[in-house]
């Protein structure tokens, strides 16, 4: 299996004398601005306040170039996440401050979260 690490998380590298092996099973993978990684994407449209775009921005520095400022002090988000789980967490922690615009996936995995929330 192969797994792709945060280097953050690395304690030490050894560098072996053996070649690259398994070259075959290597898929090129994606890494989102919620810092979380796959090789699937899912489309994510979203309105924010300024506050929601302040504080993403803020614990995700990779979301600025994503951002677009529109009228009344709200901002646009498009970009592609590989997981939902990353910006499911920041729309359920600020509910009133997102809006969802697009991304059928995102939508339904949000109200399965809420559903499971309830129960």
């Amino acid at each position: 299996m192969v797994k792709t690490f945060k280097v953050a998380r690395i304690g030490r590298v050894e560098v072996l004398e053996t070649g690259w092996r398994y070259e075959e099973k290597h898929e090129t993978g994606y890494v989102d601005i919620f810092r979380l990684h796959g090789t699937q994407r899912f489309p994510v449209r979203l309105r924010l306040s300024t506050r929601a775009a302040s504080l993403l921005t803020e614990e995700y520095p990779l979301s600025e170039p994503c951002l677009k400022a529109e009228e009344g002090g709200r901002y646009l988000l498009e970009t592609e996440v590989c997981r939902l789980e990353g910006v499911t967490r920041f729309i359920l922690g600020l509910y009133d401050d997102v809006e969802i615009l697009g991304g059928e996936e995102l939508r339904e995995f949000v109200r399965y979260r809420v559903r499971m929330m309830r129960e």
